[in-house]
């Protein structure tokens, strides 16, 4: 059926049970969460307040999602497919998308391949980084200069990365001054460097960078306090 009345949901096309299908998508790396059904309650519910709402076909009842886990999703943008039939969301997740805990539900170890496998399309080098730092954590090897920083202790590694921070520092500033291309590299090498040695320490504590892009994400578009402006007004 068409949704009723004037106004914005004007020509919206709900399935046979007045129900819309709905794509999730993560705002910050593209990567497809989930799907599932609105009906006009829960779009607008999630049209007035920017959380995601859903409607539960097995328990039928409107489903703020995260109500009970806390892993709510901003929601970012919403759009309508060509027939206006399909809906997606544009997120910032709280929290892993699916009830198993994976990040989303399309990943996860009860996954049914038909055909090929699920690349992930929102991964980069630095999620292979943290993977592997993740890996050599849950499977020590002989030879691995990660494993070694591991046994070593979290204060060992704490003294490295202070010690990275400060070569970064430095070649940062020999960047600023000449300006050449084997200075400008050398300023990045030490930021990977950092980086590296970072997501070590993380790791050392039971955290990963996930944890650090979680917390970007959920500031993303968020304006900075008063008092942090007036802050860093008064610095510059």
């Amino acid at each position: 059926m068409t949704g009723e009345g004037k106004g914005p949901l004007d020509g919206i096309t709900f399935g046979p049970e007045g129900l819309l299908p709905v794509v999730v998508q993560d705002h910050g790396n593209g990567e497809l969460l989930m799907s599932a059904y609105m009906d006009r309650s829960a779009l607008e519910l999630t049209l007035e307040t920017k959380q995601a709402w859903f409607w539960s076909r097995s328990r039928r009842k409107l489903w703020h999602k995260g109500e009970e886990s806390g892993n709510t999703m901003r929601v970012l943008s919403a759009s309508l497919d060509c027939d206006r039939d399909t809906l997606l969301l544009q997120v910032v997740p709280a929290g892993p998308a699916c009830h198993t805990g994976s990040d989303t539900c399309f990943l996860t170890e009860g996954n049914v391949p038909l055909l090929g496998t699920v690349k992930r399309f929102g991964s980069c080098v630095i999620d292979e980084l943290d993977d592997a730092v993740q890996g050599r954590k849950a499977a020590p090897i002989d030879d691995s200069y990660t494993c070694r920083l591991l046994s070593a202790g979290t204060e060992r590694i704490l003294r490295k990365v202070a010690e990275e921070a400060g070569e970064f520092i430095v070649a940062a500033m020999k960047a600023k001054m000449r300006g050449s291309d084997e200075d400008l590299e050398d300023a990045a090498g030490e930021m990977a460097d950092l980086l590296y040695h970072s997501a070590v320490a993380l790791a050392s504590v039971g955290m990963s960078l996930k944890d650090v892009e979680k917390v970007l994400a959920g500031r993303r578009g968020r304006p900075a306090s008063a008092e942090k402006l007036a802050g860093r007004e008064k610095e510059c």
